[in-house]
């Protein structure tokens, strides 16, 4: 029993060292990097956030697993971030009536004047089957620290599915 539980938390703790290793590695030109969070955000309307400190990181975090399974918040590790270097920017498309639907972050430039965020909202067509589940597609993503405004812009598409 005592091993078993060893390598879960061995396990766990390898599955998150990628997310800080990889940001502390970046090169200088990237656009962004997406993080995998364990749970999409529950809010009935469109909602963005910036995070700019590891306080601010923990709060969401914790949140999150608060609304989606409070029962387990001791078996999750919050990903460490370097907030002296980045930032976290997520957001979501609010509630969704049944699956299908994504978020996507097709790309971050940074400007002298500002940050440009464009979004991918993906919608599944007529003909795609689809789970009859409440959805709240979301997205999070890390860029380099900046005081520059953040500018977002969303493109809506729709996935094709051949019946």
């Amino acid at each position: 029993m005592k091993y078993s539980l060893f390598r879960v938390l061995l396990l766990t703790v390898m599955l998150m060292l990628p997310i800080s290793t990889m940001a502390q590695e970046l090169p200088k030109t990237y656009s962004h990097v997406v993080l995998n969070l364990p749970f999409d955000k529950i809010s009935e309307e469109p909602w963005s956030k910036i995070i700019d400190t590891q306080e601010g990181w923990g709060d969401f975090y914790l949140n999150l697993i608060e609304e989606n399974a409070p029962d387990s918040v001791a078996s999750y590790i919050l990903p460490e971030i370097d907030f002296e270097t980045f930032r976290v920017v997520t957001g979501g498309t609010g509630i969704r009536t049944n699956g299908g639907h994504s978020v996507s972050i097709n790309t971050a430039i940074e400007t002298n004047d500002a940050v440009y965020i464009e979004v991918l909202v993906i919608k599944p067509d007529a003909n795609c089957l689809v789970t009859e589940n409440i959805t709240y597609p979301s997205a999070a993503i890390m860029i380099r620290k900046s005081d520059k405004p953040i500018n977002f812009s969303a493109i809506e598409l729709t996935r094709e599915c051949h019946s």
